[in-house]
């Protein structure tokens, strides 16, 4: 899906995308999510070398990593995007 997709369909199940510092917690809380699939966060978007990007926990090997990609590009079936519900702050 792009990110665009998911920016729909959250919106239309009345959901609001995840911040960076939203992932970053949901990171330091379940260390153990990021080794079993993508955690990306879609609310937080910077302009990186004329680029829109957005981070997202990923296991890389056998260690935790975070990393930047491009807003534009398309996101693969294994990943999940953090998101809340609209009406309700984050408790991370």
């Amino acid at each position: 899906m792009s990110s665009e997709a998911v920016l729909a369909e959250l919106d239309r199940m009345n959901l609001r995308p995840g911040m960076i510092e939203e992932l970053l917690a949901v990171g330091e809380k379940y260390p153990e999510k990021q080794l079993e699939f993508p955690i990306v966060e879609l609310g937080s978007v910077a302009r990186v070398r004329g680029h829109r990007g957005v981070v997202y926990l990923v296991r890389r090997g056998r260690r935790r990593s975070l990393y930047l990609d491009w807003f534009g590009g398309g996101w693969f079936a294994g990943c999940r995007f953090l998101a809340f519900r609209k009406s309700e702050p984050s408790d991370t």
